[in-house]
């Protein structure tokens, strides 16, 4: 082989791929799943749910509507509570009907669900849950909380296009009133 031949395949070896995948690209995916984008097509969504005095059982946090993506929703403080994903008013995709599971990903609503529980959590111990999706999810979706202790704060995130349909057909700007749940 030439040394210029290999030069040249070792340089791209070395160089980055973009998500252009132009070796030597810079060109990342924005936080909308754009390529080189500058976060303009979408709107974050998060809240800090805290409502304490929760019935014992299954408690909403919040919806997240049918096509949003980067989803995260963690506890913010370790308790004994376990984090759900249900079908929005339907079946649950992950610890539904106190069916109980340990760190997984499963996969539900089009995407794939990265479900962590740290150890010693089955010991009894507190953990601190977290949910993570790229999505985009093709369902609506009820993020929910079976509560045993008290409820020490759960963060939610997700992105959502900045023009999106609701399930009523109407179209729907996002808006800094939709941020927080």
């Amino acid at each position: 082989m030439e040394l210029s031949l290999q030069l040249l395949l070792l340089s791209m070896l070395v160089l980055r791929v973009g998500c252009d995948g132009v070796p030597g690209s810079n060109k990342d995916l924005d936080k909308c799943g754009v390529c080189g984008g500058d976060n303009s097509t979408c709107h974050i969504i998060s809240g800090i749910y805290t409502r304490s005095g929760l019935p014992y059982g299954y408690n909403k946090v919040t919806h997240i509507p049918r096509g949003a993506c980067n989803i995260n929703i963690t506890e913010i403080h370790p308790t004994n509570n376990f984090l759900a994903i249900r079908q929005h008013r339907g079946s649950y995709i992950l610890n539904g009907h106190w069916s109980l599971s340990s760190s997984k990903e499963v996969d539900g609503a089009g995407t794939t669900f990265k479900y962590h529980r740290p150890l010693g959590s089955d010991t009894g111990e507190a953990a601190r849950e977290s949910i993570i999706a790229l999505g985009p999810i093709n369902a609506s979706l009820d993020v929910m909380v079976l509560k045993q202790v008290i409820n020490r704060g759960i963060v939610y995130s997700y992105t959502i296009p900045t023009e999106t349909k609701h399930h009523h057909g109407n179209k729907h700007r996002a808006n800094n009133k939709d941020r927080f749940v």
